[in-house]
């Protein structure tokens, strides 16, 4: 890859999550080098005015497209704004869930063309995505919508949860592809252990619904939020049940879920 090209991947991918880290640009695109690498390619396109740095939490930062190169192509200049807290959040969540999972977050254009049928006025159209699962029977291929935890209870994720099937079915074309199995709600969570308490929250529900649930433990989200101050200390201190970087589960939750 020759650094133009690497350069118009990298804007490409900020167009895309509207926000990203050095250390995911060093996992994407200099697989063969250091973060150093990273260092000086972002300083160019800072210095281009290309893309912004904005703080993360102590001397780690973010970046997001600059409002003229986001402009230029073709979005909406308000990308290349800094992050309020909350948003953050929700966006950095994002990211790390579709980088490991290997799948990318759909555009409001491309998700309003793609499902118009599906389109719920006030539902954020950035939070789905396409999930992919081998199973026994061959590749399943659903429609997500991730949910990040932002440090709060078990109880409030499953609220979440089970608001955002119930505004899905609001729409009979939505009810339609949940009862078939075709609709799964990702959660995020901070930690494996917050992960294990999520779902024992979910599993307190019973089989009552058709709405598949996967949960991923994400450890940069919980650094992010231990810094913070949004990590509660019980969290911190247990320890986690698996060794792994991520638990992923899905199972059967609730039909009439909260977002």
């Amino acid at each position: 890859m020759s650094t133009t090209e690497r350069d118009e991947a990298i804007l490409e991918h900020l167009r895309r999550f509207h926000l990203t880290t050095p250390e995911i640009l060093h996992r994407l695109f200099f697989p063969d080098a250091g973060l150093n690498a990273v260092r000086k390619v972002t300083g160019r396109l800072v210095r281009e005015r290309k893309i912004r740095p904005c703080p993360l939490y102590e001397q780690r930062k973010y970046f997001v497209l600059t409002p003229g190169q986001a402009a230029r192509m073709g979005e909406d200049r308000r990308i290349g704004q800094p992050y309020e807290e909350q948003g953050l959040v929700n966006a950095y969540g994002i990211l790390l869930f579709c980088i490991e999972q290997g799948t990318h977050p759909f555009s409001k254009a491309e998700f309003e063309e793609k499902f118009p049928e599906l389109v719920i006025r006030g539902v954020g159209a950035r939070n789905y995505y396409v999930d992919r699962e081998e199973t026994a029977e061959g590749r399943k291929t659903r429609l997500g919508f991730i949910v990040v935890d932002y440090g709060t209870s078990p109880e409030t994720i499953r609220k979440k949860v089970h608001k955002v099937a119930a505004r899905a079915h609001t729409r009979p074309e939505f009810s339609t592809l949940i009862h078939k199995g075709g609709f799964v709600i990702a959660v995020v969570a901070p930690t494996d252990t917050k992960a294990e308490d999520i779902k024992a929250a979910l599993a307190a529900d019973g089989p009552g619904g058709k709405v598949l649930y996967r949960i991923v433990a994400s450890p940069e989200l919980g650094e992010y939020l231990l810094h913070k101050g949004r990590l509660r200390k019980n969290e911190r201190r247990r320890p986690a049940k698996s060794g792994g970087a991520a638990v992923a589960s899905e199972a059967e939750a609730q039909e009439g879920a909260e977002r």
